[in-house]
């Protein structure tokens, strides 16, 4: 659920910029497309991706370097911290421009 909220920062920052179009909320309602796989921040979370390997970096930021260590999973993100400690972990970490360029 993490995830939504940084979903809706990264809406309102892109509102607030003077080079943002026209944003849809269509995608982010009960209705949506969007599909969420909620991963509970518990004990088996603690026990499934607590990893000390991962450099330091705030805990909100850390949740989707340590999900995306554990499954391998590409991490795009344009934090340019999370990005850092991303790759120090050894994640395949990418901002947009980077991810897009690789996949066309």
């Amino acid at each position: 659920m993490h995830a939504i909220l940084e979903l809706k920062s990264a809406i309102d920052c892109e509102r607030l910029s003077t080079n943002c179009g026209p944003l849809s909320t269509e995608y982010f309602s009960e209705n949506s497309p969007l599909e969420i796989n909620q991963v509970p921040i518990d004990d088996k979370f603690i026990r499934n991706y607590f990893d000390l390997t991962v450099p330091y970096i705030k805990s909100g930021d850390l949740l989707f370097i340590l999900v995306a260590k554990k499954h391998q999973y590409p991490l795009i993100t344009e934090d340019k911290k999370q990005y850092k400690a991303a790759k120090k972990a050894g994640v395949a970490t990418y901002n947009i421009k980077e991810y897009l360029d690789s996949q066309f």
